[in-house]
C-alpha cells in the first residue's frame, strides 16, 4: 500500500509516518509540487495533516494556503489518478466559526464532501485536544512547562470542557480508518477524542498537583476569546465500531509528559 503524508515533519504527521511504517510512505514537504508528486507515488491513501493555527500573527492568506489551499490541489491531483483513492483529512472538533483556522479546515471539509465519489473516499478526523510528550504549541505542554518553572500561569476562567486524547491514541485512530477503508463511506466525519471532558481548571490544577510545583495559577486574567464553546466532547461510536478504543487515560498521558519534559 502506498500512503503519501502531507505534512509527515510536523507533530502528528511524524507518528503517523512511524506508525506506517510497514507500507511505503512518502512524505510531501512544502517544495514538492503536489501534482507531480501524487502523480509520481500513486498513492492508494493520501493523509493530510498540514494545518495553520494562526498562532504567530500569520496573515489571512498564509492560514488558508495551509488549511485549505494545499488540501484542494492534493484532492484535485487525486482526482487524476485512474484508481480508487483514500483522502484521509486532519479536521478540527472546533466549531466552524470560532476563529480562521476553523473555518477554513471546515471549508476544505465542504469541498472534500462535494467531490467524494465511489473513487474519491473523503474522511475528515475532527481532532479534539490531543497532547503529548514535545507537542509545540500545545496547551497541556505550556502548563507542565511552567508548572516545572513554577511560573504564573496567566488563566481564563478554565470553566471550559475539553476532551483531551494522547497522541498514541490519535494515530490508533488513524491506523483503523486505514485497515478498514473497504467498509467506509465516501464521505465520513469521524470524531477523535477520548469520549471524556474535562474542565480546563481542574485539569491545570491536576498537572500543578503532579509537578509538584508552586506556579501561582491565574486564573480570569485573560479574557475568554470570542465564540468560545464551553463543551467539546467528541462522540467517538463510529471509531469504536472499526475495533478502536482509547488505551491512555488523561491522568496515565500527563504521567507521560509530565516525565518526558522532567528529563529534558
Amino acid at each position: 500500500m502506498n500512503i503519501l503524508i502531507a505534512g509527515g515533519h510536523g507533530y502528528l504527521g511524524s507518528y503517523l509516518v512511524n506508525a506506517f511504517s510497514k507500507y511505503n510512505v512518502t512524505v510531501l514537504t512544502r517544495d514538492c509540487n503536489i501534482t507531480d508528486t501524487v502523480s509520481l507515488i500513486n498513492p492508494d491513501i493520501i493523509i493530510n495533516t498540514v494545518c495553520s493555527y494562526g498562532r504567530n500573527n500569520e496573515t489571512i492568506s498564509s492560514i488558508y494556503d495551509s488549511n485549505f489551499r494545499v488540501g484542494v490541489e492534493l484532492l484535485s491531483a487525486a482526482s487524476q489518478l485512474d484508481k480508487k483513492i483514500v483522502f484521509i483529512n486532519c479536521g478540527t472538533s472546533l466549531d466552524k466559526n470560532t476563529n480562521l483556522y476553523s473555518i477554513s479546515k471546515a471549508h476544505l471539509v465542504e469541498i472534500g464532501k462535494f467531490v467524494s465519489n465511489n473513487k474519491l473516499k473523503f474522511i475528515n478526523m475532527n481532532l479534539q485536544h490531543f497532547y503529548g510528550p514535545d507537542a509545540k504549541n500545545n496547551f497541556i505542554s505550556y502548563v507542565i512547562n511552567g508548572c516545572l518553572s513554577n511560573s504564573t500561569i496567566p488563566l481564563t476562567t478554565g470553566i471550559q470542557k475539553r476532551d483531551f486524547i494522547y497522541i498514541t491514541d490519535v494515530v490508533n485512530a488513524f491506523d483503523a480508518v486505514v485497515k478498514n477503508t473497504d467498509i467506509l463511506l465516501s464521505f465520513e466525519n469521524i470524531d477523535v477524542g477520548s469520549g471524556s471532558t474535562v474542565s480546563i481548571k481542574e485539569l491545570v490544577q491536576q498537572i500543578k498537583v503532579m509537578t509538584n510545583s508552586t506556579s501561582f495559577l491565574d486564573f480570569g486574567i485573560k479574557e475568554t476569546r470570542q465564540n468560545e464553546v464551553l463543551e467539546m466532547l467528541a462522540n467517538n461510536k463510529r471509531l469504536v465500531s472499526l475495533g478502536w478504543s482509547p488505551t491512555v487515560d488523561l491522568l496515565q498521558g500527563l504521567k507521560l509528559t509530565i516525565e518526558y519534559y522532567n528529563e529534558k
